[in-house]
């Protein structure tokens, strides 16, 4: 029977040396209906809902749905707090 032979060579890693760099990224959904309720009012302007709602009722408005999205990305090197990137990602279509 032949004789086996093995060689190790033991390769000094350089991983050791490099700082951890951290990914977090965060993606907002958003849904939303615009239309008027009775009895209750804008957010914004406070205006009450039944004012404006009769241009919903004679046809000058009609309700909607609206959704968005953002994506934001940050990174940074484990215990440097002044290296911290945050980019957003553009939004599809524009």
């Amino acid at each position: 029977m032949p004789a086996t032979t093995a060689s190790v060579t033991r390769a000094t890693s350089h991983l050791a040396a490099i700082t951890p760099a951290l990914l977090q990224i965060d993606i907002v959904l958003g849904d939303d209906r615009y239309n008027f309720n009775r009895g209750q009012s804008d957010i914004a302007s406070a205006a009450p809902d039944d004012e404006n709602g009769r241009f919903t009722e004679i046809g000058w408005a009609k309700p909607f749905d609206s959704t968005g999205s953002v994506t934001r990305t940050v990174t940074w090197t484990l215990g440097d707090p002044d290296s911290v990137s945050v980019s957003d990602a553009p939004a599809e279509g524009r």
